[in-house]
């Protein structure tokens, strides 16, 4: 039998977190899929046998679900995937948040908080059927697929999480979110489809006409570690855009507590032309 047959299946990729024997622990979970409706939906999860998870999930009855963004950073795939919890702690090498008191990855799409209503073991994997007992959700993005893995960010986690054992350095930020490209000048944020760094030299703003020097990457979330157990909607930060002129808002009063009459400083348009990102 040709295995690599099921790889056409659809899946997304998820990063669980869950706790056990007094420590947080996770991993990478592809066969995951919602099974029924209700106040309460009910999921089912397949662990592989090995590592550390299930025996955490056994003893706290519950799990975290981070449905991870297409633009995930590969370190994180290799963080949760390629070793064990065992002996790593996971969680250390990544911005998370902790949520119920257990641990999800900060600015992933959305959170699932899962109760266990059933385990059943089978030759090589244990499934778990849990109820959803809340949810939140994060970012907006596309979810990273498991078809997607295996077409290219596979070989990308196996180097990144290399050059993490060689030299003990996570990469800290980003790690679920791309960079955008600001113009310093008037704001204008870079939006094309060619990555900006492949752009000529000679490009520039299409807004006020700076060159690309006077662009800088900015991150489009922040990435510092909390623990308020409450609603990780908290984890994401926002930005108010305008939808005429790309002026990123960055005053100091919060956006909603504006006047009604201010109009964007770059192009006039009114408060309504803006739209949270």
């Amino acid at each position: 039998m040709d295995q690599s047959a099921l790889f056409a299946l659809s899946y997304g990729l998820y990063a669980v977190g869950v706790q056990g024997e007094g420590r947080l622990g996770g991993r990478i979970l592809d066969a995951f899929v919602q099974v029924a409706g209700g106040e309460e939906p009910v999921v089912v999860a397949g662990f592989m046998n090995t590592g550390h998870s299930v025996a955490a999930i056994r003893e706290s009855g519950a799990f975290t679900v981070s449905v991870l963004p297409e633009d995930v950073h590969p370190f994180v795939i290799g963080n949760f995937g390629f070793q064990s919890g065992a002996n790593a702690d996971k969680w250390s090498a990544v911005p998370h948040t902790l949520w119920h008191a257990l641990p999800i990855l900060n600015d992933a799409i959305s959170y699932l908080y899962c109760s266990v209503l059933r385990i059943e073991e089978y030759p090589t994997h244990t499934v778990v059927t849990a109820s959803v007992t809340d949810a939140q959700n994060g970012r907006k993005a596309q979810p990273l697929l498991y078809a997607d893995y295996h077409k290219g960010l596979k070989a990308k986690a196996q180097t990144a999480f290399s050059d993490f054992t060689e030299s003990g350095k996570a990469p800290g930020k980003n790690l679920c979110v791309s960079e955008q490209w600001v113009c310093t000048l008037c704001g204008y944020v870079y939006d094309g489809e060619t990555p900006f760094e492949q752009l000529p030299e000679d490009w520039i703003c299409p807004l006020c006409g700076s060159g690309k020097f006077a662009f800088e990457a900015r991150a489009t979330q922040p990435q510092e570690q909390k623990t308020d157990p409450a609603a990780p909607a908290a984890i994401t930060a926002e930005q108010w855009v305008c939808t005429l002129c790309g002026y990123v808002y960055d005053g100091e009063t919060p956006f909603e507590a504006l006047p009604e009459d201010w109009c964007c400083p770059l192009c006039g348009a009114p408060k309504s032309a803006f739209e949270r990102q």
